[in-house]
């Protein structure tokens, strides 16, 4: 079985991501798991905690983040771990 970090890479800015719904975006930001914490009131920590830790068990900082993306039309969004199914350079 592989590994959280295997079966969720961390991208880096400048990778693109494909989404779960098909669509490809330009990752522009990437915020790891204790910057989205420290950006949140102490409720929205909590919030977060208690469902990334039911999602992905213990180790869950190793694996959660947030992404600013950009997509091909120029719009953005911001997404977390849960929406990205995979990670690749850009051509």
């Amino acid at each position: 079985m592989p590994s959280l970090i295997e079966q969720y890479p961390l991208p880096r800015v400048g990778q693109s991501v494909r989404l779960h719904d098909g669509k490809v975006a330009k990752v522009v930001n990437v915020f790891k798991a204790n910057a989205v914490l420290k950006m949140m009131t102490e409720v929205e920590a909590i919030a977060l905690s208690t469902n990334a830790q039911a999602r992905f068990g213990q180790n869950w900082r190793d694996v959660y983040y947030h992404l600013d993306v950009m997509f091909p039309s120029g719009a953005m969004d911001v997404m977390d771990t849960s929406k990205v199914r995979e990670v690749f350079d850009t051509p």
